[in-house]
C-alpha cells in the first residue's frame, strides 16, 4: 500500500503541479478551505523538523514521540476545521503520509547528531514551513500560484524563503562542517514537502471532474466526458476475465440514402463489470472489422474507441443491411453473468468523412448493436 501511495506522490511532483490557483478577488470558499490546510501544512512541517532538531542538538537516542504527536494532533484539527467551513481536496491522512516521506528524506541527509545537524534540520524546517505558508497566502487570496504566469507576490515570497537556506546551512558548518548540503535539501524540500503536498491540496471541492481521484472513483482525468482515458462518471468497474465465457456483438451502421462513408470513428461503451475486450499478445485488443474495412482500436477498458476505414476507396462502410461493419466478441467477467441484452451496448459515432477524406455530417447516421 505504501508503495503505491509513494508512486502517486512521485507523480504529484513531478513537473508543474496540475492544479493552481487562478486569480479570484477574495478568494472561493475553495480556495479558502484549501489556504486553511495548506497553512496546517506549515505549521506541520516546520513543527516535525523542529522535533527531529531538538533530538538532535540534544543527542537523544530519539526523537521525542510527544513533539511528533502534538504536531499532528494540531494538524488533524485544522483539517477538520477546515472541511466544516467549505469541503475541499485533501485528506489528512494521505497529506501527513507525504510530509513524512519528505522528513524521513531529509533525515537521509542530514545526519548525525550535535549543534550543526540540529540547525540545518531547524533551516530545512523554516524553509519547507515558509514555503508551503507563500502557498496558503496565495492560495486563500485567489492569487495564481503555476502556470507561465504565477502571481509576482508569490514567487517573490518563495524567494524570500529560500533566499535563507543557505546562510543557516553555512553558519551551522562553521569551522566543523557536518552532513548535507542546501541544494540537497532544497533537491527534497520542493519536490516531496511542497509540490508533492500541495498537488494533494488544489483548491476545488471535491467530485468526478476535478482531476482528483476521491473515495469511490477509480478515476478522475480532469473532465467528465467519455472517450478518453476516464469515463464520465470517474469510476471503471473491475473485472477478473474469464477466458471460458464469450460474447459476441456487432456494430451495424445505418446512413441517409445515398450517402458513401469512407472513414468513422465510433465509441462503442460496453458493461465493462461484466465483459472485457480480449487483447493480442502485444496487448492490442481484437476486434473483427466488416467486409473491406481496416480499424484501429483502442480499448479504454470501459469503452471501444475505433477509427474504420474503407479500405477499397471506393465501395464505402458497410452500411444500411450491407453487413455488419464491426464485430467484437467479449470475454466474460469472472462471477458475473453475461449482458441479457443489446441495449447493454452503446456505440456512437464521433466523426466521419467521405472516401477522399473530407468530412462530413453524420448526425444522421445511426449505429446499431446486435448480439451477435
Amino acid at each position: 500500500m505504501k508503495g503505491n501511495r509513494i508512486v502517486a506522490i512521485a507523480a504529484l511532483a513531478a513537473g508543474t503541479l496540475a492544479f493552481t490557483t487562478s486569480a479570484h478577488a477574495g478568494g472561493t470558499i475553495a480556495q479558502k478551505c484549501a489556504s486553511t490546510k495548506q497553512k496546517a501544512v506549515s505549521k506541520n512541517e516546520g513543527a516535525k523538523l523542529g522535533c527531529y532538531s531538538k533530538a538532535a542538538k540534544k543527542a537523544l537516542p530519539a526523537v521525542d514521540p510527544t513533539c511528533l504527536s502534538n504536531a499532528d494532533g494540531k494538524f488533524m484539527a485544522a483539517f477538520t476545521k477546515a472541511d466544516s467551513k467549505g469541503v475541499c481536496e485533501g485528506t489528512a491522512s494521505n497529506v501527513e503520509f507525504t510530509i513524512g516521506h519528505c522528513i524521513d528524506q531529509l533525515n537521509g541527509i542530514l545526519t548525525g547528531t550535535g549543534k550543526c545537524p540540529g540547525a540545518k534540520l531547524k533551516a530545512a524546517g523554516k524553509n519547507a514551513s515558509g514555503k508551503a505558508k507563500c502557498w496558503a497566502k496565495a492560495t486563500g487570496k485567489g492569487l495564481a500560484t503555476g502556470g507561465a504566469n504565477p502571481d509576482p507576490t508569490f514567487t517573490a515570497c518563495l524567494g524570500k524563503v529560500d533566499a535563507k537556506i543557505m546562510p543557516a546551512f553555512s553558519k551551522a558548518d562553521g569551522s566543523t562542517p557536518c552532513a548535507g548540503s542546501p541544494t540537497d535539501a532544497d533537491g527534497i524540500i520542493d519536490p516531496n514537502c511542497i509540490q508533492a503536498v500541495m498537488g494533494q491540496l488544489p483548491p476545488v471541492a471535491p467530485g468526478c471532474g476535478n482531476g482528483i481521484v476521491d473515495p469511490g472513483e477509480t478515476c478522475d482525468d480532469g473532465n467528465t466526458v467519455d472517450g478518453d482515458a476516464c469515463p464520465a462518471n470517474c469510476v471503471i468497474q473491475s473485472c477478473t476475465v474469464n477466458t471460458s465465457t464469450h460474447q459476441g456483438v456487432s456494430l451495424h451502421l445505418t446512413t441517409p440514402a445515398g450517402v458513401t462513408v469512407g472513414g468513422l470513428t465510433l465509441l462503442l461503451d460496453y458493461p465493462e463489470g461484466q465483459v472485457r475486450i480480449p487483447k493480442d499478445s502485444m496487448g492490442h485488443p481484437i476486434t473483427m472489422p466488416g467486409a473491406n474495412v481496416l480499424d484501429t482500436p483502442n480499448d479504454l477498458d470501459y469503452e471501444l474507441k475505433d477509427v474504420l476505414i474503407d479500405s477499397t476507396g471506393a465501395d464505402g462502410i458497410p452500411a444500411n443491411g450491407a453487413g455488419p461493419m464491426l464485430q467484437v466478441t467479449f470475454d466474460g467477467c469472472q462471477g458475473q453473468p453475461l449482458p441479457t441484452s443489446a441495449t447493454d451496448y452503446t456505440c456512437t459515432i464521433t466523426d466521419a468523412s467521405d472516401e477522399n477524406g473530407n468530412s462530413i455530417d453524420f448526425s444522421t447516421f445511426g449505429c446499431m448493436v446486435t448480439i451477435p
